[in-house]
């Protein structure tokens, strides 16, 4: 899907809480210049086994955990899966390698999520 031309405020009727596992540091260094324009509350968590213990609690309440699988192992990616099912907040995996493509995922996936919710909501 392409949200490119879709105005901000069709995308998110609030601010949503993005939870994102893994990813490089300088990933994080450049989406976090464009958190102003994203609008959305992302939390980073590092792709350590460590740093997980004490985040996973921090996935409830979350309205989306995004693990970005090309810097977190397989016991950290099953632990986020387990945090999803365990909280039932939607899981998604970023498998690109740059900022342009992870700042388009998120919006997408924000958009995505909203068209669901308002359609379970309609029935």
């Amino acid at each position: 899907m392409n949200t490119k031309n879709v105005p901000q405020n069709q995308l998110v009727d609030r601010i949503p809480k993005i939870m994102l596992y893994g990813g490089h540091p300088k990933l994080r260094t450049h989406i976090e210049r464009l958190l102003p324009e994203l609008k959305m509350d992302l939390v980073w968590h590092s792709g350590t086994d460590r740093a997980l213990t004490q985040s996973y609690s921090s996935a409830e309440g979350a309205d989306l955990l995004v693990l970005i699988t090309s810097m977190v192992s397989h016991k950290y990616f099953h632990k986020v899966r387990r945090a999803s099912e365990q909280f039932g907040v939607p899981m998604a995996y970023y498998n690109g390698k740059g900022a342009a493509g992870l700042q388009q995922f998120l919006i997408d996936q924000i958009y995505l999520h909203k068209l669901k919710r308002d359609s379970e909501d309609s029935q």
